[in-house]
């Protein structure tokens, strides 16, 4: 992609990757398995997506900002959804379509939870994790759920972001955050607050994802001063916030800490200073950076299938036969989510930009969106 920054992609697909090592290691232990994930820290993987929600704030801003840093007017906003829409929509319509076939062919002869038609229309809309009670079918897409909110909401946040008032935005989200880490729900950690069962009524997903958009606006405009730019834009910068955010990584609780280092790294990412390039821009990074997000949605999916194929081909009392647990799953979740970015993240967006463009051209010819190319997370 012309003019993209490459280690802000590159760091998506690390966090990403993270993510689902994440979940491999808990669903072992969850069933008493051992894997040679077990010997690995990863209890702080669900700290990734904090990653993705401060991300992408700063990505939208940095693409969208001199749209609505001055007030909305109906044909940006209806172009700036579109894309959203066609960003996120493919492929989480066709892993929703898996889990949901999944669930009526109901394959392990006991089903976990009943599904309403109220929970079908709230999966299928996307609007599952904004606690109106709903159901939550595909696990990890609470994310994108509550990412939906956060872009009908972008060019009021994003406004206020750029005006005199921004400091009281980033209060109000440091605030916010602090009120979802003490609010005593998280699991693994204080902000693992997931719309599971349990939580299907709690805005506090919401909440977390809404506080950590508003730091990625507030960090962008940070990003543009002169000041900022000569402290964060050289390689020790880079290395320095990397260290902080791993020495945070390793005293638990730290969430809030953690969440609060992320905007600066982001920062220091954005400049694409040389240890940025290798880091983070490397092809390796990069490509797991363009099929992040069908690895995130994904992997849970061939967790499970996996888990159930391997029970039955391998003799039960093969010692250590989870040891092909991981990385089969890793393996399975990288040609997956390759084809899945190519064959229906590209090509969904692509029609989904068309149809939408027909659609309001039918309407009105000067509402017409003007969709851009593949954008941000």
């Amino acid at each position: 992609m012309k003019n993209e920054i490459k280690p802000l992609t590159g760091v998506r697909g690390l966090a990403a990757f993270m993510v689902m090592l994440y979940h491999i290691q808990w669903h072992a232990r969850q069933n008493q398995d051992s894997t040679f994930l077990d010997t690995l820290p990863l209890n702080w993987g669900y700290l990734c997506v904090d990653l993705f929600f401060v991300l992408s704030g700063f990505v939208l801003a940095l693409r969208y900002s001199e749209d609505f840093k001055n007030g909305c007017v109906w044909p940006r906003y209806a172009s700036f959804m579109v894309n959203r829409i066609a960003r996120i929509y493919p492929v989480y319509f066709v892993v929703t379509a898996i889990f949901y076939a999944k669930w009526l062919v109901n394959i392990s002869g006991v089903h976990d939870f009943e599904l309403s038609a109220y929970d079908l229309i709230a999966n299928f809309l996307l609007i599952h994790s904004w606690g109106l009670g709903a159901h939550i079918m595909v696990g990890n897409s609470w994310s994108v759920s509550t990412e939906l909110l956060a872009y009908s909401l972008f060019p009021l946040l994003i406004y206020i972001a750029f005006s005199r008032w921004v400091w009281l935005q980033v209060l109000a989200s440091v605030v916010g955050i602090f009120m979802v880490a003490v609010s005593s729900q998280g699991e693994m950690g204080p902000l693992d607050v997931v719309n599971l069962d349990a939580h299907k009524y709690s805005f506090l997903p919401a909440l977390r994802c809404l506080g950590e958009f508003c730091l990625g606006l507030g960090a962008y405009r940070l990003s543009q001063n002169s000041a900022c730019r000569r402290l964060m834009s050289g390689d020790g910068a880079v290395l320095v916030t990397l260290a902080l955010l791993i020495g945070l990584l390793a005293i638990p609780g730290s969430d809030v800490a953690v969440v609060l280092v992320i905007p600066f790294l982001i920062i220091s990412l954005y400049y694409n200073s040389r240890a940025s390039a290798v880091l983070f821009g490397n092809r390796v990074i990069y490509h797991l950076g363009l099929i992040s997000y069908s690895l995130y949605l994904w992997h849970g999916i061939l967790v499970d299938v996996i888990k159930r194929c391997l029970k039955i081909v391998l003799p039960a009392d093969l010692a250590n036969a989870d040891m092909v647990f991981a990385p089969a799953v890793i393996v399975a979740a990288w040609l997956v989510a390759w084809a899945s970015y190519a064959l229906i993240e590209v090509r969904g967006r692509r029609r989904i930009s068309a149809v939408f463009r027909k659609l309001f051209s039918s309407a009105s010819p000067q509402a017409v969106p003007q969709t851009r190319g593949i954008d941000s997370p």
